[in-house]
C-alpha cells in the first residue's frame, strides 16, 4: 500500500517543483532574452547555473516516479501474489534515492553556462550576463552525459514496455 502513495506523492512534489523553477525560466526568456542583464550577482548565478538543472531534474524526477509507479501497479495488478515485495524496494527508499540519482545525473547540466561581467562605462554599472560554456559543452564528459541523459529519459515509454513484458514472462 505505501508504494500507492509514496509514488503519488513524490510525482506530484516533483510536479509542482518544476512548475516553480519553470516561472523564473519563462521570466528570463520573456525579459532577458537568452543572455540577460542583471546587476544582481546571484540572480545572474541562478539562472546561469542552477534554472535549467533544478528545472530539468524535477521533471526527471517526475518522470522515474511514474515508472516506478506504473511497475509497482502492473505487477500487483497482473501478477498479484508472485511478488509479496515491492518489486522497486522499499518505496520510501526508492522514493529518496530516485531524486538523488536524478539530481546527480542532471549536475553536469549546471555547468553549462557562465557568467559575464559588463561595465557598461567607465565608473559606471556592472551588469552580468550568461553565456554557454563552449569549452565544457565540447568537452568529451558533458557529450557522453548529455546523451545518457537523452537515451535515459527520451526511451522511458519503451523501457516501461520492456519492464512489464519481462515481470509477465517471468
Amino acid at each position: 500500500f505505501d508504494h500507492f502513495v509514496c509514488y503519488p506523492t513524490g510525482y506530484s512534489a516533483a510536479a509542482l517543483l518544476a512548475i516553480f523553477f519553470c516561472i523564473p525560466f519563462a521570466l528570463r526568456v520573456l525579459i532577458h532574452k537568452e543572455t540577460g542583464r542583471w546587476s544582481n550577482w546571484a540572480q545572474a548565478f541562478y539562472h546561469a547555473h542552477l534554472e535549467l538543472f533544478l528545472g530539468n531534474g524535477c521533471l526527471g524526477v517526475g518522470v522515474m516516479m511514474l515508472l516506478a509507479l506504473t511497475v509497482e501497479r502492473y505487477v500487483s495488478v497482473c501478477r498479484p501474489g508472485q511478488h509479496t515485495r515491492p518489486l522497486c524496494g522499499p518505496p520510501h527508499l526508492t522514493a529518496v534515492l530516485i531524486p538523488l540519482a536524478t539530481f546527480l545525473i542532471y549536475l553536469p547540466s549546471a555547468f553549462r553556462g557562465e557568467i559575464t561581467t559588463c561595465l557598461l562605462a567607465p565608473g559606471g554599472p556592472v551588469i552580468y550576463q550568461k553565456r554557454e560554456n563552449q569549452s565544457y559543452l565540447d568537452s568529451t564528459f558533458y557529450q557522453v552525459t548529455h546523451i545518457s541523459n537523452i537515451s535515459i529519459y527520451s526511451t522511458d515509454e519503451v523501457r516501461n514496455l520492456i519492464l512489464i513484458h519481462q515481470i509477465q514472462f517471468h
